[in-house]
């Protein structure tokens, strides 16, 4: 081996091998590994590495978990776009929280109203219901399960880790709005649930076979596809180049979808992806090949 090679070769071994854990776990491809121990693990240590960002926060803590990043952009996330990502990339489903009376006048999360919605490594996401609010998704936190508090309090209610003084390692509650000062009692709480073989999901590798896109009429692209027995049914994802970035825009059981489109004669990208529901849950399977058709 020549010398040139034989240094690249050490290179690239020497930082396989002392690559840190957490940056070797998120470049997977779904949450179906996302362990909650690794994201809670993070939190403990970092929750009050200086002032910092609640979505800043809370992306590093799941992502030391195994949730893959976005490696086109930084931190710049605001609490609904970093929901809307694992959403759209099938990384984790939104379910509205139950809350009920824990202290006093204090609303918290408590598990037997909640099962099958939340659990621990999972994000929580506060909603301000002031119609007026700029930000309504103004904060974010990683739910540390329902062992109740460190000082051996509310067993059963969940508590969480927060870049944030006043709510770290406590029962979740609700809490003022950051964006419009809206009152704590115009809060709901939501869960960001990961779809990971902890919360039940299974691993499912089906993929659609002859996908085809045409034109069917004015600014509408009907896509179809071959059906697959171990299908329960199908997402629809669409982008406005064969490389760029591709949207969920719809659910269905059928083998063809009608897509209207904005722009007449513009080329529009489609693929496929089938999900396979079990007990109740939907597990994704792999991505179709891309077709595309260009608009009347």
């Amino acid at each position: 081996m020549k010398r040139k090679g034989l240094i690249l070769f050490l290179a690239i071994t020497l930082t396989t091998v002392f690559m840190p854990a957490e940056a070797m776990q998120i470049y997977g491809a779904s949450a179906i590994n996302y362990n909650s121990s690794d994201a809670l693990s993070y939190a403990k240590n970092h929750w009050n590495d200086g002032k910092g960002d609640c979505v800043a926060f809370v992306r590093k803590c799941v992502e030391s978990g195994g949730i893959p990043r976005d490696n086109n952009r930084g931190y710049n996330y605001t609490a609904k776009q970093y929901k809307d990502y694992l959403v759209k990339k099938g990384y984790a489903v939104v379910y509205k929280l139950q809350t009920a009376v824990y202290y006093d006048d204090y609303y918290g999360i408590k598990a037997d109203d909640n099962k099958g919605k939340i659990a621990a490594g999972d994000i929580i996401l506060y909603r301000c219901n002031n119609k007026k609010c700029p930000k309504p998704d103004f904060h974010l936190s990683i739910c540390n399960g329902a062992k109740g508090t460190a000082q051996g309090k509310y067993p059963g209610w969940m508590t969480c880790y927060a870049h944030n003084t006043a709510v770290n390692n406590k029962v979740a509650c609700k809490i003022r709005c950051s964006k419009c000062g809206a009152s704590k009692n115009s809060i709901s709480l939501y869960a960001i649930h990961f779809k990971s073989s902890e919360n039940g999901y299974s691993v499912y590798n089906g993929k659609v076979l002859g996908v085809k896109a045409k034109e069917s009429s004015d600014k509408s692209i009907t896509v179809s596809w071959k059906k697959l027995s171990t299908a329960s049914g199908y997402k629809v994802y669409r982008a406005t180049s064969k490389s760029g970035t591709y949207s969920y825009i719809a659910s269905t059981t059928k083998t063809k979808y009608t897509d209207t489109v904005k722009i007449a004669g513009k080329k529009y990208y489609y693929k496929i992806k089938p999900y396979k529901k079990v007990n109740g849950l939907e597990n994704l399977g792999k991505y179709s090949a891309v077709v595309f058709a260009r608009s009347k």
